[in-house]
């Protein structure tokens, strides 16, 4: 990304003395872990800052971001990118097991919706829906912005990075910036034109654009249950 896009602000690798992005170190009990540094980027986590002073033009330019990191993304391949991930919406319907983990019965059914209308909305639809390598977790602590609130400066954390559908990104990002607004569609709306302007998406992936947001919201409450 670094070397492709310089508008797209991620955290660099540091290289230890020999060279390596990754080294071991052992603890004073004997343990040994792996480490690595990662430069530090300026700015104001989204999710500290109150919700309703999310601009909707701040939300476009969060749309934009996404949209040019994933455009950017095309060219890269890594093996470690085609794995099983619970994280991945594309296995959102594996999930369905895991529905007893949830205590509250009606949080419980609310997340069984979602699955039961990804099952009867998405399945049928995957073979039409374009596959990329998206970041896969753009939360509202994720992504960073100035300190006017006026353009998304950064992303980290791309441990949920994976190779799966595209509209995931877009839907994601959605799911948690609608949190808490009292506009939710016109958010949704302003972060899907941010999007299109760098990397526009087609009908087939607007078409199960809602029901991978509650995919993720249901997927959300089952993983942390359990």
């Amino acid at each position: 990304l670094a070397t492709h896009n310089d508008e797209v602000i991620v955290p660099r690798v540091c290289l230890t003395r020999d060279g390596n992005d990754i080294t071991t170190i052992k603890s004073e009990a004997g343990n040994t872990h792996y480490v690595r540094l990662l430069s530090y980027l300026p700015g104001t986590f989204l999710g500290d800052i109150d919700p309703a002073r999310h601009s909707l033009a701040l939300m476009e330019k969060l749309g934009c971001f996404l949209g040019a990191l994933d455009k950017t993304l095309e060219s890269f391949h890594h093996p470690a990118l085609y794995k099983y991930l619970d994280w991945d919406l594309k296995n959102t319907a594996d999930l369905e097991d895991s529905l007893g983990d949830i205590a509250d019965h009606q949080v419980r059914n609310l997340a069984h919706y979602g699955i039961l209308q990804f099952k009867t909305h998405v399945l049928p639809q995957m073979a039409k829906l374009p596959m990329a390598v998206i970041h896969n977790d753009a939360n509202d602590f994720h992504v960073l912005v100035d300190d006017d609130r006026k353009h998304v400066v950064g992303l980290i954390d791309f441990g949920d990075m994976v190779h799966t559908f595209r509209i995931c990104e877009v839907a994601i990002a959605i799911t948690y910036a609608i949190h808490g607004k009292a506009n939710p569609l016109e958010v949704a709306t302003r972060i899907l034109q941010g999007y299109n302007q760098k990397h526009p998406l087609n009908e087939s992936e607007l078409d199960v654009l809602f029901y991978f947001i509650c995919a993720r919201l249901s997927s959300t409450l089952v993983l942390s249950a359990r």
